[in-house]
């Protein structure tokens, strides 16, 4: 992959999923959709909520920018579909 190229991941039923980029890339998150789920900025240690719904569904607000020191955490809590959508910058 290189700077530009889109990068998203949908994910469901009751699945955590950590997406974090390779050692020396650089990702921003554009948007997110949470149905019901949490996303969560961590470096593997401690845990930064950044969206959250536990009933019916919510959009994540703003960009955050992730690489892999800090990366995104998602956690489903039943059978509907989350995503998340963004585009590499280094």
């Amino acid at each position: 992959m290189v700077a530009g190229d889109i990068v998203n991941g949908v994910f469901d039923a009751v699945t955590v999923l950590n997406f974090r980029p390779a050692a020396t890339v650089e990702i921003a998150i554009t948007s997110g959709y949470v149905n019901p789920l949490e996303l969560q900025l961590t470096d593997g240690i401690i845990n930064s909520m950044i969206a959250y719904t536990s009933a019916g569904s919510d959009r994540m607000g703003g960009s955050i920018m992730i690489n892999n020191t800090i990366w995104l955490k998602g956690s489903t809590f039943s059978g509907n579909g989350s995503s998340f959508s963004g585009i590499q910058i280094k």
